[in-house]
């Protein structure tokens, strides 16, 4: 599962890393692509923060094989209130992969085949929570796309058709990430 290196006569062991970059519309899709890489024997040690940051980092670990990933979303308001909602995980069997605090993403792994929710209501508020996301994501670009054709109908510039092609893009998809959201949480009773 290591790399033995020699490097100025002295010899190091390096772990077998490998970075993937992948983008989901789920978290059970991403989920189910974390357990296949964990029965091949890849251990998720780091993973972007955000929408847009799609890298996921693995290291060869044998011992992640049979072990099950779950993923949770939620805003904390400081970091005492995100260590409280580690320390909580942990006493149920459940560990961290280390991401920032501030994350809103936050994925755990055990050793146990279990769901991290004990309720439909839990569901309901995550998907509440990613929908608010995406309705501040949506208010920004819309804003940004009403400035663009504002200043265009003023201003004529060239550069001005690109940015509301651009903005407009981004308002249809994150009102499609809202209709996602808005059907998940119908779906679930909510």
């Amino acid at each position: 599962n290591s790399i033995l290196f020699k490097y100025r006569g002295c010899f190091s062991v390096m772990p077998v890393t490998k970075t993937l970059r992948k983008r989901f519309h789920s978290f059970e899709q991403e989920e189910k692509w974390l357990n296949e890489l964990a029965d091949l024997g890849w251990r998720l040690v780091e993973f972007g923060d955000g929408e847009m940051n799609l890298a996921y980092t693995f290291e060869l670990d044998s011992a992640v094989k049979g072990m099950h990933y779950k993923i949770d979303y939620r805003m904390m308001k400081n970091k005492s209130e995100f260590e409280d909602y580690v320390t909580l995980f942990e006493e149920t069997g459940w560990q961290q992969v280390p991401c920032k605090w501030n994350n809103h993403k936050y994925i755990f792994i055990s050793n146990v085949a279990r769901d991290i929710y004990s309720d439909n209501a839990s569901l309901i508020e995550r998907e509440r929570q990613r929908r608010k996301m995406d309705l501040i994501g949506f208010t920004i670009v819309f804003v940004a796309l009403m400035g663009a054709a504002i200043w265009y109908y003023y201003r004529r510039e060239d550069y001005l058709p690109v940015l509301i092609i651009m903005y407009s893009s981004g308002a249809i998809y994150s009102a499609w990430r809202i209709w996602n959201r808005t059907k998940n949480m119908k779906r679930l009773g909510g």
